[in-house]
């Protein structure tokens, strides 16, 4: 066998796999301890934390300066609208709030980024709306990219959300619709 006009052998020893060798004539090794999966979920846990104590300069810290999010419509907005929009809804927001992000894949775009599909994205909370405080949860499917930076993984930018649900006070509401108490329950066809 050859590799960029190098001559490699592999040898295969019961379920052992000997590396080949990399075009510059070094062993390439997988890293099989998962830094990256590992960074994330630090990552998230500290997202986490940050929303549940409603810190907006803890949540705003963990995200990239080219921060930009699609909302469930697909509407995208760039950091600055991005920024106001959390400032706007950590204020309307009271304990107790509940944050939980479960990782799905994570696809790797060289050493410095990663693309990440959070499966669950769940958030419980107490929320000011039409002069009330109400529970409002809401669950999606995201593909969230994070970049490596000097001081830590940055969160760039939340796509292609999916699979919203949006409940208020335990009643489902159409995603894109202002909640209205009168109206009955969202039930999706």
């Amino acid at each position: 066998m050859r590799l960029r006009g190098l001559p490699v052998s592999i040898c295969i020893l019961g379920s052992i796999v000997l590396p080949a060798l990399a075009g510059d004539g070094a062993p390439k090794v997988k890293d099989k301890s998962k830094p990256v999966r590992h960074a994330l979920e630090q990552a998230y846990r500290a997202l986490e934390a940050a929303l549940e104590k409603n810190d907006v300069e803890a949540v705003l810290a963990l995200r990239h300066p080219d921060y930009s999010e699609q909302d469930c419509q697909g509407r995208t907005f760039g950091s600055e609208a991005s920024r106001s929009g959390t400032r706007a809804k950590a204020a309307r927001t009271r304990p107790p709030i509940d944050a939980t992000f479960t990782l799905g894949t994570i696809e790797p775009n060289g050493e410095d980024e990663a693309v990440v599909t959070v499966h669950t994205s769940y958030a419980s909370m107490q929320r000011i709306d039409d002069g009330k405080v109400r529970k409002v949860e809401t669950i999606t499917t995201q593909d969230d990219t994070w970049v490596k930076m000097p001081d830590g993984w940055r969160l760039r930018s939340v796509e292609n959300v999916r699979d919203f649900a949006w409940y208020v006070d335990g009643k489902r509401v159409e995603k894109g619709m202002p909640y209205d108490s009168e109206a009955p329950p969202y039930a999706p066809r």
